[in-house]
């Protein structure tokens, strides 16, 4: 992504809460939730003075990711009992050789 000239990374540890029509459960859902909120606001841990905002700000998110999550399941056909949700591993790449 590119903002005001340079480029700004997106956080990658948010994971993918869906894989075909196998959604990702309430944990999973809070996790991406809590870790986007800390990206946004610049904390990794709220103030006693900011957590009540920080935790009302995750909680909005959890909402709306069920609810974005549970629409787009409507369309698609069921999972395969094998085929449930997993957390994808996150993917290191090893550093290429130097240019």
């Amino acid at each position: 992504m590119h903002h005001r000239g340079r480029d700004v990374l997106v956080c990658r540890s948010i994971q993918i809460l869906r894989n075909g029509g196998a959604i990702g459960d309430d944990a999973a859902i809070a996790a991406a939730a809590r870790q986007f909120v800390r990206k946004v606001s610049g904390f990794s841990r709220p103030t006693a003075r900011h957590e009540a905002v920080f935790e009302s700000a995750v909680q909005e998110i959890v909402t709306t990711t069920r609810r974005l999550l549970d629409e787009v399941a409507k369309n698609l056909p069921p999972p395969a009992p094998d085929q449930a949700w997993t957390p994808r591993r996150s993917r290191r790449v090893a550093p290429g050789p130097a240019a």
